[in-house]
């Protein structure tokens, strides 16, 4: 600008010269004509002595002329020279400023900068001078940078005062606070743009770290109190990814377990922009296992496991293409334990690189130690109502028993009251059965046998009702008192032969045998013919229309397995459950004391017996028995055992 005001000045100068030195001739013309031309043509004094004070007006104009152009040149010179130092002054306050300045051309390109400029953004005068603010700016300011260039190009403002962001030569990002102005020529056009940049860089940095922290407090306090509110594991595992995004402004966070594989993570809570990512959380690329990640790492060491720039960290190649797609640059990885035992790792997500500085990781590792503890809270709180429950099912089983043992108790009161009944009516009922026995035999002695004949039918009745009253009165003997067994090496086959022997098989009724000739137990044959004629004659009265019926016998290791089904008419589900209980009986006739006594010879035996029935389908009854070595069968091994 100096060079073109030193342009402008000599063209004004000669301007000025020249009309000076065209009024100081007109002057002397007026002047020289006054005094020589108008006495010649006039001739009169008067004329000529008007003409001569007109001249010497002419000519003390001219003077006046002279002396006033000469102040003028003196004060020019004066104001020239004052403009010079205002201009040199100017230019080295503009080199010397702390503050960097630009004067940008209308065009955008640079046409002087300042030392502290090129300090600012790293490249020297000679690099800048003739390039556009445009390469320099950082790509999300671009448009707001252009925006305030072309408002004060148009006019539209004179100044404007805004920040921005530059790229530094070496890469790395210049915070800026600019104040531009518009500096216009005489006629108030733009020539040019004067901006003043201040690098805020520091101060923005520290305005980030201030907000970090506002935001990491926020994140602790919010965790801390969801781990007050929060009594369910997993709830908790999501509230503080939600927080981790909401209020610590992460990127993205989620919760991993371990798995059932060691060598794996397994994600139960995600909160942020995720996006697919965990899908390939395990994934192995190029030989580099998804172990070697820091979430792995922290969960298999119980350290923390930071990546403060993913974009070139060697142990997240894995994972680098799909994290840098979602903006995720750094990450960290924190373990969480129950009682020293990792049980979970919390991995939150930054989009900025080195965000997990020290101060950073310090607060986050005392949150996953405060978070520890409330899962320890919520272990011990879960391990109490495990406890509780237990206890309740431990008090309702002891109940149970304890009610099942009174009943036990009363109906074993009830059982001896009958049994001793039993007894006394057993007892009483043997002498007058035997009595009528007698009575019968003496009977059929003294008739004649010309009389029998007619009395036949009523005699064989007699007899048949004699039998039935002496078999209730045996069984009531048997279910009232204890039984000696005499316990010997018996074969399988012969037990079953003998019970079927012992009755009689009606014609409708098809008897069939499948027997294992090796099947041998240790037991008392009497006892246990009369279990089995118990059960044969059980099976004959099911069938009262004819049918089938099929016994079979087989070693399975260490057992005998006896069954002894029938098609008959089955049991309902109701009387299914009373089967056992002694005095319970669907028959005419009998007193409900078979199969409490078959079973109890059975058991006493070391055996078991099960009874499955379905109406109108039939039963199957089967015997459990423990078998026996091949031994010689009638060799004893045990005398007498009682029950």
């Amino acid at each position: 600008m100096q060079e073109k005001r030193a342009e402008l000045m000599p063209a004004g100068r000669f301007a000025i010269l020249a009309a000076v030195a065209l009024l100081t001739i007109t002057s002397l013309y007026f002047a020289l004509t006054g005094l020589v031309i108008s006495p010649y043509f006039h001739g009169q004094t008067p004329f000529a002595i008007g003409a001569l004070s007109d001249s010497i007006f002419a000519l003390a104009l001219a003077v006046l002329t002279f002396v006033g152009f000469r102040w003028y040149l003196r004060s020019w010179e004066q104001s020239s020279r004052m403009l010079k130092e205002s201009e040199e002054r100017a230019s080295k306050a503009f080199e010397s400023a702390t503050l960097g300045m630009a004067i940008v051309g209308l065009d955008g390109r640079f046409i002087k900068v300042n030392p502290a400029v090129c300090r600012i953004w790293g490249y020297s005068e000679e690099e800048l001078l003739g390039t556009g603010f445009q390469p320099l700016t950082h790509p999300d300011d671009l448009e707001l940078s252009k925006g305030w260039h072309d408002k004060l190009r148009s006019g539209e403002v004179q100044k404007a005062r805004y920040e921005k962001r530059y790229l530094h030569k070496d890469g790395h990002i210049v915070w800026t606070s600019l104040s531009s102005s518009v500096v216009n020529d005489t006629q108030g056009r733009p020539l040019y743009i004067l901006t003043e940049v201040e690098d805020v860089s520091d101060q923005k940095a520290a305005e980030a770290e201030i907000g970090r922290l506002n935001r990491l407090r926020g994140f602790l306090q919010e965790t801390n109190q969801a781990m007050v509110r929060t009594h369910d594991r997993q709830k908790l595992f999501e509230e503080a990814c939600h927080i981790a995004v909401e209020h610590a402004g992460f990127r993205m966070a989620w919760v991993g377990v371990p798995d059932a594989d060691p060598s794996l993570i397994k994600p139960v809570a995600v909160a942020g922009y995720e996006e697919g990512y965990l899908a390939g959380i395990n994934k192995t690329v190029d030989g580099i296992p998804g172990g070697q990640g820091p979430s792995l790492i922290a969960l298999r060491s119980g350290n923390s496991s930071v990546c403060n720039d993913i974009e070139t960290d060697e142990r997240m190649r894995p994972w680098r293409d799909e994290a840098v797609k979602r903006r995720y640059k750094s990450s960290g990885a924190f373990p969480l334990k129950v009682k020293a035992e990792v049980v979970g790792v919390l991995n939150l997500y930054a989009d900025e690189p080195g965000f997990f500085d020290k101060g950073e990781v310090e607060a986050l590792e005392e949150l996953a130690a405060d978070f520890s503890f409330a899962l320890d809270h919520i272990q011990m709180q879960d391990n109490l109502k495990e406890y509780n429950i237990h206890l309740e099912e431990m008090v309702k089983q002891r109940t149970k028993e304890l009610e099942e043992s009174q009943k036990r108790l009363v109906e074993t009161e009830k059982l001896a009251t009958a049994a001793l009944i039993a007894t006394q009516v057993a007892q009483d009922l043997r002498n007058p059965l035997t009595a009528i026995k007698t009575g019968i035999y003496y009977l059929e002695e003294a008739l004649p046998k010309s009389q029998q004949t007619k009395v036949v039918s009523t005699i064989e009745s007699m007899k048949e009702s004699l039998s039935h009253a002496t078999k209730i009165a045996n069984d009531l003997v048997e279910f009232s008192r204890p039984a000696d067994f005499e316990m010997v090496r018996l074969a399988m086959n012969d037990i079953v032969q003998s019970g079927v022997s012992s009755v009689e098989i009606p014609s409708n009724i098809q008897l069939k045998l499948n027997l294992d000739p090796k099947a041998s137990i240790e037991g008392d044959k009497d006892k246990l013919s009369r279990a089995f004629q118990s059960l044969i004659n059980n099976a004959i009265e099911a069938e009262p229309f004819g049918g089938t019926i099929e016994i079979s016998s087989a070693v399975d290791g260490d057992k005998v397995i006896i069954h002894v089904s029938d098609t008959g008419v089955g049991i309902s589900d109701e009387n299914m459950k009373k089967l056992f209980t002694p005095f319970f009986t669907t028959k005419a006739k009998g007193i409900g004391l078979g199969l409490p006594i078959c079973k109890r010879i059975i058991e006493t035996h070391g055996g078991r017996m099960e009874i499955r029935s379905r109406e109108g389908e039939g039963t199957n009854i089967l015997v459990t028995l423990p078998a026996v070595g091949q031994k010689e069968p009638g060799q004893s091994s045990i005398g007498a055992a009682e029950h």
